[in-house]
Formats: C-alpha cells, sequence, structure tokens
C-alpha cells in the first residue's frame, strides 16, 4: 500500500508539471486599461507548446463570458500546488480503480495524499525557483 501511495503522489506529481508546461503560451495584447479587469490570457499566444490552446480558450472564455468561475483556473492550469486537488484526486481514484476493490481505507488516505502532492509539488517550485 505505502509503494502504490507513493507511486502515485510522485505520478501524480509529474503529471501536474507536465501538463501546466504543456499549456503554456506568452500572451499577447495584454490590455491595461483602468475600465475592464486585467485578462492575464491575453487575446494572442506566441511561444506555444502543444496544448497551449487548453489554457488560453478556456481561460479566456471563463474570463469573458463566466467570471464567476475565475477561481478554477488556478486548479485546472495556473498553479501547480493546486492542480493537485483536481489531477491528484482523478489520477488517486484512476490508480485504485485499477488496482482493485476499494476500501473504506482509500476513502481516509485519499486527502492525505492529495495533501502531499501539493506539499510535493510546493517543495518542487520553491527548489525551481532557486
Amino acid at each position: 500500500m505505502i509503494t502504490t501511495l507513493l507511486t502515485i503522489i510522485l505520478f501524480s506529481s509529474l503529471f501536474i508539471f507536465g501538463w501546466s508546461y504543456c499549456t503554456t503560451y506568452t500572451p499577447t495584447g495584454l490590455e491595461t486599461n483602468v475600465h475592464k479587469p486585467f485578462n492575464p490570457f491575453g487575446t494572442g499566444a506566441k511561444d506555444k507548446e502543444v496544448a497551449w490552446w487548453f489554457r488560453f480558450y478556456i481561460g479566456n472564455f471563463i474570463y469573458k463570458h463566466v467570471p464567476f468561475l475565475k477561481p478554477m483556473l488556478k486548479p485546472l492550469f495556473m498553479c501547480e500546488v493546486c492542480m493537485s486537488s483536481v489531477y491528484g484526486s482523478i489520477i488517486y481514484w484512476l490508480f485504485l480503480y485499477i488496482l482493485g476493490p476499494l476500501s473504506v481505507v482509500n476513502i481516509v488516505l485519499w486527502p492525505f495524499t492529495i495533501v502531499a502532492i501539493a506539499g510535493l509539488n510546493r517543495l518542487i517550485k520553491m527548489i525551481m525557483q532557486k
């Protein structure tokens, strides 16, 4: 069980950083108008990675049409620590579904695993920023 949890934590962290990198781009056309809220996704993109469109189009759609969903952007692709809650949960439950029967222990360990993934992601970010 410990080996499985460590594998899930490591795999989730690698996936999150990989997904974060795959969705990066350099926004262009950033407007700084005092009458409009700042949109960090821009009106165009350059230096695009393979899945740049996910961040660009979803981010722009939420900023322009459903601004009350802005808090959901961080766990989707803007913050690797925050992403552990969404992607870590998906990976956790997929791993456990594939590996066998679910139990009460799996439910109890789930939040601790998500916190461990967030902690590992924060540690990696701190090391990368030095």
